[in-house]
């Protein structure tokens, strides 16, 4: 098992463990972003700041604002820009 932020689609917290909906957001992702962009709150302020250790659901607005952040990190570190990935293949994966 590794540690990050999974997120789970469920209309309540007791359906959270039967969702097939979920994503992983892996720790050393997190963790290089937080270095490379180096004032998260500016940027990706609500996707590099979740805790990874507590549970949190998130509003409507919420979700779309990390659908944006996630947009715009695919949008920056695309493998077609100069600005590529610098952490190893598990990240990719």
């Amino acid at each position: 098992m590794t540690v990050g932020i999974d997120f789970y689609v469920a209309s309540t917290r007791k359906e959270i463990p039967k969702s097939e909906k979920h994503v992983k957001f892996e720790e050393n992702l997190q963790d290089y972003l937080l270095k490379k962009e180096r004032d998260p709150a500016k940027k990706y302020g609500l996707l590099l700041d979740l805790d990874q250790y507590s549970d949190r659901v998130l509003s409507a607005r919420e979700v779309n604002e990390l659908v944006i952040i996630c947009e715009q990190l695919l949008n920056e570190y695309s493998v077609s820009t100069k600005k590529k990935w610098e952490v190893d293949n598990t990240t990719w994966e």
